[in-house]
């Protein structure tokens, strides 16, 4: 990296400015130390200087750190217990049989909607149902919002009216989503962590990116939108930022 570095100084690619904080990024973060909990440290108060916010304060390094996989007899145990929770949800929230799914209260049958969303919904519907574990989709089209619901051939109906909710998320963005297929994955990794503790989360952040790839090659147009303050959106959500977070949106 550090000889990539001396090479752009050759070109104006970079001004001096630019390449001397590339170089001082290096520097400071290329720690060498037996005691990791002291590279961690000097880590963490760089990080917090780096930054404006002055109560900044970096723990993500330490969670990666202890989100590690750990193989014994009892993550063994909790990985099959957490299997079996997803097949209990999949086949209690929602189920097929339901009275209101046949007589289509509340929920929505795939083939009702355009080709576009059809296929999307379809191309998520050929993954294993643990994929979308820590995950929910909820997707505007037509003035409404629908919830996906895994390996099924129907949808929620998660807001009739959902026009309202859009347009506040239009100008929060300052982009206009109201003729748009705008997709919402909801980040709930509580849910895989409850069994796996912190590396259910880092497994989980790697099955929401899987998701988002999934989505954004069902189509020819999609853009994923993620640098955005989620706060507000989550807020117009009504969810916490917490156990659950939106993080990036997807248009088509």
């Amino acid at each position: 990296m550090e000889k990539l570095l001396n090479e752009n100084e050759q070109y104006d690619d970079f001004s001096g400015e630019q390449i001397a904080s590339f170089k001082r990024y290096i520097e400071e973060n290329d720690v060498f130390n037996d005691n990791v909990f002291e590279v961690f440290e000097k880590n963490l108060d760089y990080y917090a200087s780096r930054y404006t916010r002055d109560e900044f304060v970096s723990y993500a390094e330490l969670f990666h750190a202890n989100s590690d996989f750990w193989n014994s007899d009892e993550m063994d145990e909790n990985i099959n217990l957490y299997e079996v929770s997803v097949d209990w949800r999949n086949k209690t929230v929602h189920p097929h049989d339901s009275e209101y799914v046949i007589k289509e209260e509340k929920y929505v049958f795939i083939d009702s909607f355009s080709n576009k969303i059809k296929k999307i919904l379809n191309n998520l519907n050929k993954k294993d149902i643990e994929l979308y574990s820590s995950v929910d989709l909820i997707f505007y089209v037509d003035g409404s919002l629908y919830q996906y619901l895994p390996k099924k051939n129907f949808v929620f109906t998660w807001e009739k009216n959902g026009k309202n909710l859009i347009d506040k998320i239009s100008k929060i963005l300052s982009m206009d989503l109201t003729d748009k297929i705008v997709i919402i994955p909801i980040f709930i990794p509580i849910r895989k962590m409850l069994f796996l503790g912190e590396y259910g989360y880092r497994e989980s952040l790697i099955d929401y990116g899987r998701i988002l790839s999934l989505v954004e090659h069902s189509t020819d147009d999609s853009k994923i939108i993620r640098r955005f303050e989620s706060r507000y959106i989550n807020e117009k959500f009504r969810i916490d930022s917490v156990e659950k977070s939106i993080i990036s949106i997807i248009t088509c």
